[in-house]
Formats: C-alpha cells, structure tokens, sequence
C-alpha cells in the first residue's frame, strides 16, 4: 500500500536524489515494494488525521484513523464513536468490531494518540455561531510564504516555521497583523505557552485597543467581562492549542472545545483598518497557522447564542 505520504520519498529514492538534511518527510519510501509488490512493506502503521468543521461535500467527515497489520480503527473527534474493522476478512468495512474487540481498540487508539502528540496533530473547535466562508488569510509562517499585511513583528521572531517570542519582557511589543474585516470573521491560531505563560490578542485598530483575549493558567477571557470563560480551560504549558475566535454580528464568542469558550457583546463601532495585535511577555510563547475567514451566521444561529449567553451568566 503506497499513500500519497509516499510518493515524494519514493520518487526521489527511485532517481537517486538525497534529500536537504532540513526537509522532513511525512512518508517513507516504498521503492523496494514497488520494485517486488511480494515483498512486505516497512512501515508497521499508518495514520490519519482529519480535522474538518462541516462535512465534506464528498462524504469526508471529521475523523482520525490509524492501521496496523489488518486492523483499522477510526476515530470520529466530534463525537469520540469508534469504528474497528479487519480489512483482511472486511475490506468494504462494513461490520464494526469495537464493541467486540475492546482491547484492540484500546492499543490502536493509545497509538493514535501518541502518533498526534508526536506530531503536534491538533483539532480545533468548529465554530458554534457561523460558518466560514471565503479565506481572507492563511498564514504558516514558511520560509518566504509570509503575510505582507504584517506590518511589524515586536519582540516576535521567526524559528522553525512559528512565530516566537524571542526575549522575556513584560514590556515586549506586540506583532501586529492587519485584517479586511472583523465583523462575521472566524480568526483561529494555534498556540503555545511556556509555563506560567500569557498571550494577550488585541482586536482593534492602529490606534484604538477596542477587545482583549487574555490565555493563560486554566482560563481565558475577555478582559471586558466579568467572569472567565463557561468553564476552566486547562492551558496546558508546552503544549500546542487552538483558539477559535467568531465575530457574528454584535457578538464576539472565543473558544478552546465546545463546552470552553468566552463570551462579549460587542460595544460601538471598531472603526477602520482593524488589526490583530499579539502580545507575550516570556520567551518562547509561539504561534501558528493563523486563519482569518470570511463568514456568515450559522443556520438558528440565535437560538445557540441564548443558549450559550444562559450558559455564561451562570
């Protein structure tokens, strides 16, 4: 079996070609398989992972699988069901033996989980009120593929495709990104705190600070509320997250999983040139993956506003 993972190793094993010692490589070569198809495969397991808000239009949903051998195990993140099949006897999948099979099921998911560790695998909360729309911006921060709507970086250097704080300072300027729009965006970042560590996102404009998200410890929160988020969060040092940020109309909701966010009202107008300003005091705080889209409330999108409004003045 060659996945499409494979190809680029197998190819240049097959020309000769070493490659940069700085490039990694998600596969690995199956030229010898694809030299004697009798012979087996060196790669003991592999593994998916596809995090999705919304179904895909061609059937994909949300899911992260891994095979070993003849067994194949999905996991489905939005609602954590299991699905265990043995290809050999079952290639169409068509009988799930999780139930059957509790301790297969248990291994291979252990794998899973330590695969997505492994390699910083992360599913973000899909949104609650919108649903995204166009991308206003995609930014990864690879070498030579960088926004130019950052105008400046601060304290913020790049290091290994992230943007890092590069000193401890209380004082550290912010990175600064300007945005089209913030009204019916979804903003999402992946992020990584250092112990005891604070990121502080400004939502404004050059000259106005107008709503602050505050993460650090086992919360974040809008500095505009009264409370924290629904529920503590636990911001986990040196390990990678993901926010997700929807602006709907007059109301902002951050959130870290379905049932941890942050909620405000938003006041007044946020004025021209909005941008996003990201601000950390200690070394090593990172983010990544920076999204900003375009979007539009969500069918009965009120109704699970109220509902989280309830939720949040408890």
């Amino acid at each position: 079996m060659c996945i499409r993972d494979s190809f680029y190793p197998t190819l240049i094993a097959a020309a000769g070609v070493t490659p940069p010692t700085s490039q990694i490589l998600d596969g690995q070569s199956q030229l010898a398989l694809w030299r004697n198809p009798k012979s087996t495969a060196q790669r003991p397991s592999l593994f998916w992972h596809y995090p999705l808000d919304q179904p895909h239009f061609l059937g994909g949903v949300s899911a992260a699988a891994i095979r070993e051998g003849d067994w194949k195990l999905i996991e489905f993140l939005n609602d954590k069901r299991f699905e265990l099949y043995s290809l050999k006897s079952d290639p169409s999948e068509t009988r799930n033996l999780a139930r059957q099979y509790p301790k297969v099921t248990q291994a291979l998911h252990q794998k899973l989980v330590s695969w997505q560790r492994e390699v910083n695998a992360r599913t973000p909360s899909p949104p609650l009120l919108s649903e995204a729309r166009q991308l206003y911006l995609g930014d990864h921060f690879s070498s030579g593929h960088i926004s130019k709507r950052w105008t400046h970086y601060g304290a913020w250097r790049l290091r290994d495709g992230q943007l890092v704080v590069d000193e401890s300072s209380q004082q550290a300027e912010p990175a600064q990104l300007s945005i089209p729009a913030f009204k019916n965006t979804i903003i999402r970042f992946d992020f990584k705190l250092p112990k005891s560590g604070q990121l502080r996102l400004t939502l404004g404009t050059e000259q106005h600070d107008h709503t602050v998200l505050n993460i650090h410890g086992n919360r974040f929160y809008f500095e505009t509320q009264e409370k924290a988020s629904l529920k503590g969060f636990p911001v986990k040092p040196n390990e990678w997250q993901t926010m997700t940020i929807e602006w709907v109309e007059q109301h902002l909701l951050a959130h870290a999983a379905a049932d941890a966010f942050a909620y405000t009202e938003v006041q007044g107008s946020i004025g021209n040139k909005p941008t996003l300003r990201f601000a950390a005091g200690q070394r090593d705080t990172a983010i990544d993956n920076i999204q900003v889209f375009g979007a539009r409330p969500a069918q009965e999108w009120e109704k699970k506003l109220r509902s989280i409004s309830r939720s949040h003045s408890k």
